[in-house]
C-alpha cells in the first residue's frame, strides 16, 4: 500500500513538474511565467476533478508552491505572484529540514491563497475555474490570516454591495419586537464562555444581535430560528465585521447562485441553508432522511442498533445541522468543517462529517445496550469526539475517505427517493383527508337524518296519542249512544209488547161485539 501511495505522489509530482513554470532568480514574474503558472494549475485541477484521489496530500502539490517569509514580506512593493513563488520556493524547500516542514506547509498555505485572493479581485470565476484544486488546499486547512477574506471569496459574498441595505435594516430594527426578543433571548447561550460573547454588554454580543435581526428584517419569510445564533456567531469570531457576517450570512442562506455574464460558468456556490430554518423546515427534513438512509446504506449494524433502541437522526443530529455543529463541537474544529462548507457546499460537507463522527464511534456504540447510554455519547462532543484524541487534522483525513462513496449521484438518488414517497404520502393523505371529509360529510348527514327520525317520532308519538285521545272519545260517544238507542229500543219493544196485547185485546172484544151482533139479529128476525 506503501509503494502504490509512493508511486501515486511519483506520478503525481511528475504530472505536476511539466506544467510548472521556470526557475527564476528575480521574485518578479514575467507574463509568461504567470501565464504557464495558470496553466499548471488548470492541469492539476484537470487531474483532480478527473480523480479526486489523485492527490490526498499536499505535499504532492510540491510544497514549491509555498511563498518564502521574503517574498510575502515584500509582497505590497514587488506584487509577487504564484508563479514567482513557486520558483522561489522550490530552491528554498531544497534545503529545508524535516523540523521546518509544518512552516514550511503553512507559509505554502498562506502564499497559495494570497495569491488566489490577489487573482480573485479581477477575475471573479478564478475560483472556480480551480475548484478542485482549491479543494484540496482548503482540505489542510485556510490559514487564519486570510480566512475572513477566502470565505468571502468562496461565498462569491460582496459586503460592499449590501452596505446600504444592511445599514437599512438596522436603522428600521426595534428592540421590543417578538423576532428581536428571541434574537435577545437566545444570544446569552450561544458561546457564553468565549470572550467576544460572555458579557451581554459586550460588542460580540450587539453584533451579533445586529445581523440576525437585520437578516430578520431582510427575509420575512424565514425571519430568525433558533440555531441561527451559532452559524453567525463563528463568523464574528474569525473577525468579520458585522458587514462582513451579514453578507456571508445571507449567501450561506441563499437558495441559488448566480451566474458569470458570457462564461457560462457558476461563479456562485449555493449552500442552500434557508430552508433549515424556514417555518416549515423542509431542508431539514431532507438532511435528515439523507443522513439516515446513509446510515442505514453504510453503516448497517448501527442503523439496526439504533432502530432497536427507538433512536432517530432527528434525536441527535437535528442540533448538528441546525448549528453547523457549532453547539456539539469545539470551535477548532468548527473553523474546519467552515473551510470545507464554503469550499464544498453545506449540505455534502454536514453529512459527511455526521458520517463520519458515527462510524468512529461505532466500536464503542456496540458496547452499549441502552437508549440513555448511546444519546449520552451523541449530544456530548467530548465523548463523541474522544476517538479522534483532539486530532482534527484526523477528521479532516476521515472525511476525505468516504468522499467516493457519498457523492453527488448518491445524494440525489437519495433525494429523489424521498420526494417520491413524499408524494405518495401525501397523495395518500390527501385521499385519507378526502375520505375523512366524506366520512364527516356522510356523519353529519346521519346526525341530521337521526335528528329528523326523532322529530318525525316525536311527531307520529303526539299524532298517535291524539288519535287514542279521539278514537277512545268517539267509542264512548258511540258506546252512550248505543247505549241510549238500546234503551229507547227497549221501551218501544215494551210499548209494541203493549200495543200488541191491546191490540190482542181489541180484536178479542171486536169479535165479541161481532158474535153478539150476530146473535142480536137472529133474534130480531124473529
Amino acid at each position: 500500500m506503501q509503494n502504490k501511495a509512493s508511486l501515486r505522489t511519483a506520478e503525481s509530482l511528475s504530472a505536476f513538474s511539466a506544467f510548472a513554470p521556470p526557475r527564476r532568480s528575480s521574485l518578479m514574474p514575467t507574463k509568461s511565467s504567470e501565464a504557464q503558472l495558470v496553466a499548471a494549475m488548470e492541469q492539476m485541477n484537470a487531474a483532480l476533478e478527473s480523480n479526486p484521489s489523485a492527490v490526498t496530500d499536499l505535499k504532492q502539490l510540491r510544497v514549491d508552491m509555498l511563498a518564502p517569509v521574503q517574498e510575502r514580506e515584500n509582497r505590497s512593493s514587488q506584487a509577487g505572484t504564484v508563479a514567482s513563488r513557486m520558483s522561489q520556493s522550490e530552491a528554498q524547500t531544497d534545503t529545508l529540514g524535516a523540523t521546518q516542514a509544518a512552516d514550511t506547509e503553512a507559509e505554502s498555505q498562506l502564499a497559495f491563497f494570497t495569491s488566489v485572493l490577489e487573482s480573485a479581485q479581477t477575475d471573479k470565476t478564478y475560483l472556480r475555474r480551480f475548484d478542485a484544486l482549491m479543494r484540496v488546499r482548503v482540505r489542510k486547512g485556510v490559514p487564519r490570516a486570510v480566512r475572513v477574506k477566502v470565505w468571502i471569496a468562496l461565498a462569491s459574498a460582496d459586503p460592499e454591495a449590501m452596505r446600504e441595505k444592511y445599514d437599512g435594516l438596522i436603522a428600521t430594527n426595534t428592540s421590543d419586537s417578538p423576532v428581536q426578543r428571541s434574537i435577545t433571548r437566545d444570544i446569552p447561550r450561544t458561546f457564553p464562555k468565549h470572550p467576544m460573547f460572555k458579557d451581554d454588554s459586550s460588542d460580540g454580543q450587539k453584533a451579533l444581535f445586529n445581523v440576525l435581526s437585520a437578516y430578520a428584517a431582510y427575509d420575512h419569510d424565514c425571519g430568525y430560528c433558533q440555531g441561527l445564533t451559532f452559524v453567525v456567531a463563528p463568523l464574528l469570531i474569525q473577525g468579520m465585521t458585522e458587514i462582513e457576517a451579514f453578507s456571508v450570512f445571507v449567501r450561506l442562506m441563499e437558495e441559488s447562485g448566480s451566474s458569470s455574464s458570457g462564461s457560462g460558468q457558476q461563479v456562485a456556490r449555493t449552500f442552500a441553508l434557508r430552508t433549515l430554518f424556514t417555518p416549515d423546515m423542509p431542508g431539514l427534513h431532507l438532511l435528515l432522511h439523507q443522513h439516515a438512509e446513509l446510515v442505514r446504506i453504510l453503516l448497517p449494524n448501527l442503523h439496526a442498533k439504533f432502530t432497536h433502541l427507538g433512536i432517530t437522526a432527528t434525536t441527535y443530529a437535528s442540533p448538528w445541522f441546525l448549528t453547523l455543529f457549532a453547539y456539539s463541537f469545539p470551535l477548532t474544529l468548527v473553523e474546519r468543517i467552515l473551510d470545507l462548507i464554503f469550499s464544498e457546499g453545506a449540505i455534502s460537507v454536514m453529512l459527511k462529517v455526521s458520517i463520519v463522527v458515527l462510524k468512529k464511534n461505532e466500536p464503542l456504540f456496540s458496547l452499549m445496550d441502552d437508549f440513555e447510554s448511546v444519546l449520552e455519547v451523541l449530544k456530548g462532543f467530548g465523548t463523541l469526539l474522544g476517538v479522534f484524541k483532539g486530532d482534527i487534522e484526523g477528521v479532516i483525513q476521515e472525511i476525505a475517505t468516504i468522499d467516493g462513496v457519498i457523492n453527488d449521484a448518491l445524494l440525489a438518488d437519495i433525494s429523489r427517493s424521498y420526494f417520491t414517497q413524499k408524494q405518495i404520502t401525501s397523495t395518500n393523505h390527501l385521499e385519507i383527508q378526502t375520505l375523512r371529509s366524506t366520512v364527516a360529510a356522510l356523519t353529519m348527514q346521519n346526525a341530521e337524518l337521526s335528528r329528523d327520525k326523532q322529530q318525525l317520532s316525536a311527531t307520529l308519538a303526539a299524532i298517535h296519542g291524539d288519535h287514542v285521545k279521539d278514537v277512545q272519545l268517539l267509542k264512548e260517544g258511540l258506546e252512550s249512544r248505543l247505549e241510549s238507542a238500546l234503551g229507547a229500543l227497549s221501551l218501544e219493544r215494551e210499548r209494541v209488547e203493549r200495543l200488541e196485547l191491546e191490540l190482542m185485546e181489541a180484536k178479542r172484544v171486536i169479535k165479541g161485539l161481532r158474535g153478539f151482533n150476530t146473535v142480536m139479529g137472529v133474534a130480531g128476525g124473529h
